[in-house]
């Protein structure tokens, strides 16, 4: 099931009882070229270790062992 969040921002959902984790993945659609790649990379890194409630990667590593060895991860395809 694909839900938008916004223009350029879905919500994909895959319903499965095959595994007990439960993975959240969004996917953020912009234009690239070689001018906003480094940007673009950046954001990525920003979005994986920090945000306006944890504004620390220590902040971030911290919820997310308290909740149960959850994790986060950016990256940027082109």
């Amino acid at each position: 099931m694909n839900i938008q969040i916004a223009q350029g921002v879905d919500l994909k959902i895959i319903q499965t009882s095959q595994f007990k984790n439960n993975t959240i993945v969004f996917n953020f659609s912009i234009p690239s070229n070689y001018k906003n790649f480094a940007k673009l990379a950046l954001l990525a890194d920003l979005l994986e270790n920090a945000s306006l409630k944890f504004p620390s990667e220590m902040l971030v590593s911290r919820k997310l062992s308290e909740m149960f060895g959850a994790s986060v991860k950016g990256s940027l395809k082109m």
